[in-house]
């Protein structure tokens, strides 16, 4: 379910607007987000958060996914729309190299902020 609220950050604005939202990744995924915030957000994250230990990475670690080739997100004053173009990849903890996820060992979290 999503989090829409207000939050104070270190040497932010009193006013701090955010949204967000877990969801199941699928191959070449395509959401529209109703984001719920007073106008467009400033920043858009997307992050992996591990649900199923694998690769070296422990239930609960999160990983940056924004900038990368695989996924996309646009946002407007009253949506988020976000794109991942295949399974992501992360780097393996074990070995160093780029692997594919195991998409059922992470969801994909959907995070917004406006000032």
């Amino acid at each position: 379910m999503a989090e829409v609220g207000n939050a104070q950050r270190d040497n932010a604005p009193p006013s701090l607007a955010f949204f967000k939202d877990e969801y199941t990744i699928t191959s070449g995924m395509i959401l529209t987000i109703k984001h719920g915030l007073p106008k467009a957000p400033r920043f858009v994250w997307l992050r992996l958060k591990n649900i199923v230990a694998e690769l070296g990475y422990a239930i609960g670690d999160e990983i940056e996914l924004t900038n990368t080739s695989e996924a996309s997100a646009a946002s407007n004053a009253t949506s988020i729309k976000v794109v991942l173009a295949g399974r992501p990849t992360v780097v393996d903890f074990s070995n160093n190299n780029q692997t594919f996820i195991t998409a059922a060992d992470w969801t994909l979290i959907v995070k917004a902020e406006v000032y």
